[in-house]
């Protein structure tokens, strides 16, 4: 049997409550952050909806630049595996 590799996913998951937190605390609106991030008001509004999960690196980069986080900061943004027991 061939040996697997894994690749790292080309997408970055949101965590859409910490993005409408930061937001909110930055007193931003969806479009504000929009027009600041280089992104579209309805692009913001699918991400801390739910209804879109995940977006490209660059994109990430963007979003967390709008929002004023530092590198350290940036995780918040992610979105964190769910544990199960």
């Amino acid at each position: 049997m061939p040996p697997t590799t894994t690749t790292a996913s080309p997408f970055v998951e949101i965590d859409a409550e910490a993005l409408r937190e930061r937001r909110q605390l930055r007193g931003e609106t969806q479009a504000s952050l929009a027009d600041k991030a280089g992104l579209t008001e309805n692009f913001i509004w699918l991400l801390e909806s739910g209804g879109r999960r995940s977006v490209k690196p660059p994109a990430f980069a963007r979003l967390c630049d709008a929002l004023g986080l530092r590198e350290s900061q940036r995780a918040t943004l992610r979105k964190r595996a769910s544990r199960t027991a």
